[in-house]
């Protein structure tokens, strides 16, 4: 009687981790595509930009209208708070731990640095960050200068 219970234990066990497993692959999925949005976004910034150059140029009436255009599209890239939180909570379903680890190992870390360590997590170059926290490439590479300085000063 006991084996048969143990059995049904380690079964009901072995389902559960198979669900947690296909979850986690989904969560993956997921975080993979919104690494891949992000670059595609980046890309077609860039030539959203390089557009722009050769448009006001040749029709500077144009322009504002390319301008808004461009302005609108970089208002639904941007990171927002709100948007923070659900990529934070499918990345921690990811990574388990690895905010919460770095926050704890390095206490002086703010949450601005949590997202400059998720992104870099994702393998985000610079200008795909600056883009999505809407600052500029240099202001990436400063705090992740800073960043650096304050795991390496640990408290």
């Amino acid at each position: 009687m006991r084996n048969a219970l143990l059995e049904k234990d380690r079964l009901k066990l072995g389902y559960e981790k198979q669900l947690l497993d296909q979850e986690l692959l989904i969560l993956k999925d997921s975080l993979g595509e919104f690494t891949n949005t992000i670059k595609q976004n980046d890309t077609t910034i860039q030539q959203l930009r390089q557009e722009i150059v050769k448009v006001s140029v040749q029709n500077p009436a144009y322009m504002a209208q390319v301008s808004d255009s461009l302005n609108a599209m970089l208002q639904t890239h941007i990171m927002t708070d709100e948007r923070w939180l659900k990529f934070k909570h499918v990345f921690d379903k990811v990574h388990p731990g690895y905010l919460a680890q770095m926050k704890q190992n390095y206490s002086k870390i703010t949450d601005n640095d949590l997202r400059i360590l998720a992104l870099q997590k994702l393998d985000l170059n610079n200008s795909s960050m600056s883009e999505l926290l809407c600052v500029s490439t240099e202001a990436i590479k400063k705090a992740k200068q800073r960043l650096k300085k304050k795991m390496e000063l640990r408290d």
